[in-house]
């Protein structure tokens, strides 16, 4: 997978995977007793006109189906790499989606306050609203003049999705669908503001 890319029904190459193909780098890793934990499946079905849909990724589930047991917790998880040194600090932006609800976790735990913008957690039960447009969201790590608390040392990291379906049991399916990249930032232009402050007082 590039290294910079979370999202949801690629390949290695971040092109969008066929139909009901397992995700390579996405896998279900909680599930209610009897469903099997492995890769998330890319949906047979991504609903054009109800599901809101991108062009570099995919709705993906438990199975092609999307079958998931109403009010069962479903998560998911994919991996990235933090190569980030003193130079520089790690932003994750993105947009996603989910039918029914559901939230967005950094190594298996919640995000700090101060850490991300946008919505992380769609649990309120705008239902429609979380499968029918997109949620933008930005996560970043622990840095000089922010307020982040997140930390990320050097190393392999996890983001998880859980996802809870609502509703009857039968016809109705479960997914979600992740656009996301991992951009690293550099402290330069901040050091250059303050170079620049540093030499205006100076002066005065």
């Amino acid at each position: 997978m590039p290294t910079n890319l979370l999202n949801t029904g690629i390949d290695d190459l971040g092109n969008l995977l066929p139909l009901k193909a397992a995700d390579p780098h996405w896998k279900l890793i909680v599930a209610p007793p009897g469903v099997p934990r492995r890769q998330a499946e890319v949906l047979s079905n991504q609903r054009p006109g109800l599901y809101w849909n991108t062009g570099d990724s995919q709705w993906v589930g438990a199975d092609p189906k999307g079958t998931a047991k109403p009010g069962d917790l479903y998560k998911y998880q994919t991996d990235f790499v933090v190569n980030a040194d003193s130079d520089h600090w790690l932003q994750i932006n993105g947009v996603w989606c989910v039918d029914n609800i559901g939230q967005i976790t950094i190594d298996g735990a919640p995000v700090p306050a101060g850490s991300a913008n946008g919505e992380i957690s769609l649990l309120a039960p705008m239902l429609y609203s979380n499968f029918m447009a997109p949620h933008a969201f930005s996560i970043s790590n622990l840095q000089p003049f922010s307020v982040s608390h997140l930390k990320l040392s050097p190393g392999v990291h996890y983001m998880e999705v859980s996802v809870w379906n609502l509703g009857l049991a039968g016809d109705n399916p479960s997914a979600f669908n992740v656009s996301a990249k991992v951009i690293l930032n550099t402290f330069e232009s901040w050091r250059g503001q303050l170079d620049g402050l540093s030499r205006f007082w100076q002066q005065a």
